[in-house]
């Protein structure tokens, strides 16, 4: 079932997946599986993503601070950067078809599939980002993106770990975009 998108709601499936569709965003909340911290699987990821990551967690902890990436079934969460739903360059062969299918469903910059939605086949959440829709969105809210490439490089990265961060808090309201993008933007020229 594809749903059109135009304010906040809530829903429960069949599978006790709570579900929480946004504007522009599509995922589904989860609670964390680990207590030592979220292991995370990178794939075409920017520049300190990681780095920006944690700073964006110091708070809550979620994610393991281990500086290491989780190998194959080792990860909790899964995270693909793509340019756009058309590139799948660094999605891996196992996640293809499901990037494929989501992706089309809802134009978004953030996408989160859980683990329970693939049941035995993968033991890992996924996250989807796609940063064309992640600067279209920040343009939106009139974000303005620093000037040099390397400062909007890493104000880009800074966002997504931000982004990353929130949907585990299991809210993703526009006015975040703002808050994360203050924040990122002292982080990303320092």
């Amino acid at each position: 079932m594809i749903l059109k998108i135009t304010e906040l709601f809530y829903y429960v499936l069949r599978f006790s997946v709570t579900v929480l569709l946004v504007p522009g965003v599509l995922f589904f909340a989860t609670e964390a599986k680990a207590s030592d911290g979220l292991k995370l699987n990178v794939h075409g990821a920017p520049p300190k993503f990681y780095d920006y990551l944690l700073k964006h967690d110091e708070a809550v902890g979620r994610f393991d601070r281990s500086g290491q990436w989780a190998l194959g079934r080792q990860a909790d969460v899964i995270v693909i950067f793509a340019r756009n739903a058309e590139d799948i360059e660094f999605v891996p062969a196992v996640l293809v078809s499901t990037f494929q299918q989501v992706v089309p469903m809802e134009s978004s910059y953030l996408y989160f599939i859980p683990q329970r939605i693939f049941g035995e086949s993968l033991d890992s959440d996924v996250l989807f980002i796609l940063y064309d829709n992640l600067i279209e969105r920040l343009e939106t809210h009139d974000v303005v993106l620093p000037e040099t490439n390397r400062n909007r490089n890493r104000f880009l990265s800074c966002m997504a770990a931000g982004m990353v961060n929130r949907n585990f808090d299991g809210v993703a309201l526009k006015n975040e975009d703002v808050e994360i993008a203050q924040v990122c933007r002292a982080l990303s020229v320092s």
